[in-house]
């Protein structure tokens, strides 16, 4: 009878235990998923990311340096004809001999007076000549001033005449006891230009009248034509007038002056206002009616 009693009573016991633990158990939260591995990986690719960008960056860049002009083949600008000025080589002027003593005058042309006598034998440099060649524009130790002889008359030692630059007459020094003409007028007929002025009034003893250097057109080119006038020294009081002949047909427009003439010189001259042709009109075109 008591030994019944015994079994049961720790029979008893160890289900209390056994139910009181998997109460226990079951009322433990329930646990969530495993959370730990996925912010590891985030922690390592964020990691990762960052160690490949710094990677490229610390990459060495090649860097190609820019040719300099010193270390290029280009070659260096040479300056062309329009940038250098052109030289062109002067020849030494003639040197001529007069072979018989004449008179050395102002200008080109046996209008002019007398500037000096020069003699046989001396030796001149020719600095000019007129546009024919038949003058010569001549310097010597003999005269102060150059002046003008004919090529005839002369020898050339040296140079070529050919070689001589045209010029004009030059009358210097100008007189300043007299003025040159007032008044100057022109009038065109055609080719005739004919030039009129007023006369200064002089002494008898100054007076030689007058002269007319032109520069006109004839014959298709333009040539120098000089003009003297000298009327009786009663008739210096009245309105003067010259004629010359002026063609058409150069392109450079013709010009004249004029000078009072007194026994020692020119006074300084006075350029004349030039006609130009009148403009062709032009031909009306006939037309028949229909």
């Amino acid at each position: 009878m008591h030994k019944r009693t015994f079994l049961p009573k720790y029979h008893m016991v160890f289900i209390v235990a056994f139910l009181l633990i998997f109460v226990g158990v079951a009322c433990l939260p329930v646990a969530a998923g495993p959370t730990s591995t996925p912010i590891i990986q985030v922690i390592e690719v964020n990691r990762e990311v960052t160690r490949e960008v710094t990677r490229i960056v610390e990459v060495p860049v090649t860097v190609t340096p820019t040719p300099t002009p010193a270390d290029t083949d280009t070659p260096t600008p040479t300056a062309t004809s329009a940038d250098t000025p052109t030289i062109t080589p002067t020849s030494e002027p003639a040197a001529i001999t007069v072979l018989t003593s004449t008179q050395c005058l102002f200008g080109p042309d046996p209008v002019y007076f007398n500037r000096y006598d020069i003699l046989a034998g001396s030796q001149q440099t020719v600095i000019g000549r007129n546009q024919d060649g038949s003058w010569l524009f001549v310097q010597g130790t003999d005269h102060t001033y150059p002046c003008w002889v004919k090529t005839g008359l002369v020898k050339v030692d040296s140079g070529r005449l050919i070689d001589t630059p045209i010029t004009s007459p030059i009358l210097l020094p100008y007189i300043t006891l007299y003025p040159p003409p007032q008044a100057v007028s022109t009038n065109r007929s055609g080719n005739d230009v004919t030039i009129f002025w007023l006369p200064i009034a002089m002494s008898e003893a100054d007076y030689n009248g007058y002269l007319i250097e032109a520069r006109v057109c004839q014959g298709g080119q333009l040539v120098f034509i000089p003009k003297s006038y000298v009327a009786s020294f009663d008739k210096n009081t009245s309105m003067m007038a010259v004629k010359v002949t002026d063609e058409p047909g150069c392109l450079e427009p013709s010009s004249a002056r004029i000078y009072t003439i007194i026994k020692t010189g020119y006074s300084t001259p006075k350029d004349i206002s030039w006609p130009a042709w009148p403009t062709p009109s032009p031909t009306p075109t006939l037309t028949q009616a229909p």
